[in-house]
């Protein structure tokens, strides 16, 4: 049916189906109320069905069929519900609980049964590298002080790009370089979450050359090293 010089307002059922499809740029869609356009292709785009992953395969055979794959950096490989496309440039929606991160390599199921694998893609990160197992350690722990998701290699940390974390880093003796690569941080303790954003104004330089600590964790620590032996 097409509709001349017509107004048309879609069904709120389809309103909302049109408003979560949100075609990609890359989709030409040309409707033109002067030439006028076809209600039933609009209504049936609509209706069109979201691949839907629904599930990580947790133990894989190595004999699954990869239908298509999904190339997400971090930040969005770590999410639960949203929209992307495969690299194919197929429209499908993750649905998995959150917190559950989808690491480079996952291969992941939809409601109708098709393996799609995750590439973890490339993204710029600071990577800071050092020979010294000591500093290393100090890097980490100054990292790990500040709840920043990060991965660890032989020699070498990653994080994504921070200039205070990187000016601490380089303050401490470290090399560091922005590189694009994959970021694959580790586990938290309690599982898969990611790291807390950090103010500047809480932010205080390591003094390289100074080895006193202050803790202040709200508890006292009562040490008796008196021993009475009796022989």
């Amino acid at each position: 049916m097409f509709v001349k010089g017509a107004s048309f307002r879609m069904d709120a059922k389809y309103e909302a189906t049109w408003k979560y499809l949100r075609p990609s740029p890359k989709t030409n869609y040309s409707i033109s109320h002067n030439e006028g356009f076809n209600v039933t292709a609009l209504l049936n785009l609509a209706e069109v069905k979201l691949i839907k992953i629904i599930e990580k395969i947790l133990t894989p055979t190595g004999e699954e069929k990869i239908k298509d794959s999904i190339c997400l950096p971090y930040d969005q490989r770590k999410r639960g519900r949203f929209k992307t496309q495969t690299i194919t440039d197929q429209e499908v929606g993750i649905m998995i609980d959150r917190g559950d991160v989808m690491r480079g390599g996952t291969l992941m199921r939809c409601d109708a049964g098709d393996v799609y694998e995750i590439i973890a893609a490339d993204e710029v990160v600071t990577t800071a590298t050092t020979d010294d197992a000591t500093l290393f350690a100090r890097g980490c722990y100054h990292l790990g002080n500040r709840h920043v998701s990060l991965q660890v290699g032989d020699g070498w940390l990653r994080y994504q790009n921070d200039y205070v974390l990187d000016d601490m880093l380089i303050q401490l003796g470290l090399k560091v370089i922005h590189e694009p690569a994959p970021f694959e941080p580790e586990n938290g303790a309690y599982g898969d979450h990611g790291g807390h954003s950090h103010g500047d104004d809480d932010y205080v330089h390591p003094d390289v050359n100074e080895h006193s600590h202050s803790h202040s964790h709200g508890h006292s620590h009562s040490h008796d090293h008196s021993h009475d032996h009796e022989h």
